[in-house]
Parts: C-alpha cells; structure tokens; sequence
C-alpha cells in the first residue's frame, strides 16, 4: 500500500520540526523541546525567574527553545545556567555569553495563531529571540527551508 507522507497537515508539521531541529543543529544550536529544558531547569536548581515561568506559560506552545552559544564547545548544563540564572540588572547590562531563541515552525500555509504572535513578543521582551522557520515542501521529498529571525519591534 502506498502513502503519500505529505497527505496529513500534522505529519508535515512534525516532518517540518524534525528538519528545522537537524538543520539548527548542525549550525550549531542547542535545541531543546520545553518541557525537557523545564525538567533540566528543576534538576539544575536554578531560582524562579521570568524567563522560566515564560517557559512554563508557553511551553505547549513554542516548538523549540534554541540556544547559540557564543564559544564551541561548551557543556549544554552550563549554558542553561548562564541563561535562565542571570538575575538582576547585570544582565540587561552586559552582553550575554549565548543567545535564547523562540524557535516556531510553519509547514506550508500555516499562519501563526494569536497566542503564538504574543508569545514572540514576549520572548523578545524577555531578551530572546525570536526565530521563525518556515517549510514548504516540493515534489519527490524535497523542502524549502527558510529562517526570519524576529529582533524588537519587528
């Protein structure tokens, strides 16, 4: 029996984040799916601040959280805790070390919804990033891969 994988919108959408993840990856990201980036927060023991209770908030929402990491090699622990422990006005005054990204995928004509369009304000608001992928896939298993990253006021 033949199966044409690009029938289903929702199979194009988790063939669209599987390639967007790999694709980030191998430039260097650090990729993370929310809830697990929570649970190594927890694990980490890093204090309650407006970054985490943004990831709570819009966990179910974002398709991945990405970090850049300013030096190679870095242990992905570290960068967590550089990220999500930095409390107080230094860290609004001097440059961080990495950058977070708001990752959202859209596979072909998907639109962002409201909530997601405020949660990309909001990321930005925080000092994140936000990055939108967008996937358009072709005839015989090929796809159009394209990345607007979203910086205040856009």
């Amino acid at each position: 029996m033949m199966y044409n994988l690009l029938a289903s919108n929702k199979l194009k959408g988790e063939i669209g984040e599987l390639l967007v993840a790999h694709i980030l990856r191998r430039k260097g990201f650090i990729i993370y799916r929310p809830a697990k980036l929570l649970t190594k927060i927890d694990q980490l023991r890093l204090p309650r601040s407006y970054e985490v209770e943004f990831l709570e908030k819009y966990g179910k929402t974002m398709d991945f959280f990405a970090i850049f990491p300013e030096r190679a090699a870095m242990d992905p622990r570290e960068v967590v805790c550089q990220l999500f422990s930095g409390v107080g006005l230094n860290r609004y005054l001097e440059k961080p070390p990495h950058q977070g990204f708001v990752v959202e995928v859209k596979s072909g004509s998907a639109e962002l919804s409201s909530r997601q369009r405020r949660m990309l304000e909001l990321a930005q608001r925080l000092g994140f990033k936000a990055l939108i992928a967008r996937v358009i896939f072709t005839g015989n298993y090929w796809a159009d891969v394209s990345f607007r990253v979203l910086e205040g006021g856009d």
